[in-house]
């Protein structure tokens, strides 16, 4: 069951610096279903500021807007199916226009074709949206951005499956605490925007897809948990920084293109051309975390941490 009021709760998660233009604030809470075994969650946002951290309380969902104008809001959108799993779509609308971004049956966003619909929002880097999910339920999460920049918290959410679909807005998606459960699969599309991916060993992700088409890359891979994930980075045109942990057993395959310069530390050792790993694989190779990275214009370095 939904309750949608206002709330004049602090955020947990962020301060936002609010103009004197920004004063309208809307907010939902979001309870959820005792009997609810799954839910599949899409955010939809094609404008501004995304955030989003785990509410850190179980059975209860938050979702929050800070606007320059009355007319923008989260349009909520639930359904159940015949299994009891859940859907439910966040998307952020004007009333002044139709919604800002359909999804396309051939991709989960796609604003190219679409970038006259953003102007019905005024002014788009006011609009700052913030998204606390319950961390205890089970979640595909699905989330689209358009213009803007966006940091994702996923620490310590039970999450089955993760992907994030960006056209222009910067993401920075980061772990302080692990996935409460193993994930099946992460996947991150990015058109033109920069990537900073901090801890995805925490993920707990079998798989982990990374495209970057024009923009920097940047993975960093710590030693808080052992991971034995497969990560497939694929970078078009810029650059690409992988900073990873000596601790983690680590074996990198790196393939560039032409046009393409590539810079490894000293502390791997090249197995054959284009494969390296560093000291902790070799000593416990059946916990390797491998990397596949290929990148066409631009540049890689392999950067470890001491």
């Amino acid at each position: 069951m939904n309750f949608r009021k206002l709330i004049t709760l602090p955020s947990v998660f962020f301060v936002l610096s609010i103009s004197s233009a920004q004063t309208v604030y809307k907010a939902d809470t979001i309870q959820t279903d005792e009997s609810l075994p799954h839910i599949y969650l899409n955010l939809e946002i094609p404008v501004g500021e995304m955030f989003m951290k785990s509410s850190g309380v179980c059975g209860t969902s938050f979702s929050r807007l800070y606007a320059p104008d009355s007319f923008v809001h989260h349009h909520i959108i639930t359904r159940t199916n015949p299994n009891g799993n859940q859907f439910r779509t966040i998307r952020l609308e004007s009333t002044l226009g139709a919604k800002a971004v359909q999804p396309s049956p051939t991709a989960r966003m796609r604003f190219t074709d679409q970038m006259t619909s953003l102007d019905v929002f005024s002014d788009k880097g006011s609009y700052k949206s913030e998204f606390l999910p319950d961390p205890s339920l089970s979640t595909d999460l699905y989330v689209d951005l358009g213009v803007g920049g966006s940091i994702l918290d996923l620490s310590g959410l039970t999450l089955n499956n993760v992907s994030v679909n960006s056209a222009f807005s910067n993401v920075v998606m980061t772990y302080s605490s692990p996935n409460q459960t193993p994930m099946k699969k992460m996947d991150i599309h990015a058109a033109s925007a920069d990537l900073t991916l901090k801890n995805l060993e925490m993920a707990r992700a079998d798989l982990i897809t990374i495209q970057n088409d024009m923009g920097a890359t940047k993975l960093i891979i710590g030693n808080s948990l052992k991971s034995r994930s497969t990560i497939y980075l694929q970078s078009g045109v810029g650059s690409c920084t992988l900073v990873l942990d000596p601790r983690q057993p680590t074996q990198i395959t790196l393939k560039s293109g032409f046009f393409a310069s590539v810079d490894v530390a000293d502390t791997f050792k090249e197995l054959q051309k284009g494969v390296y790993t560093n000291k902790a694989c070799e000593q416990t190779p059946e916990q390797c975390l491998k990397i596949i990275c290929n990148i066409d214009f631009g540049s890689i370095s392999v950067i470890q941490t001491e």
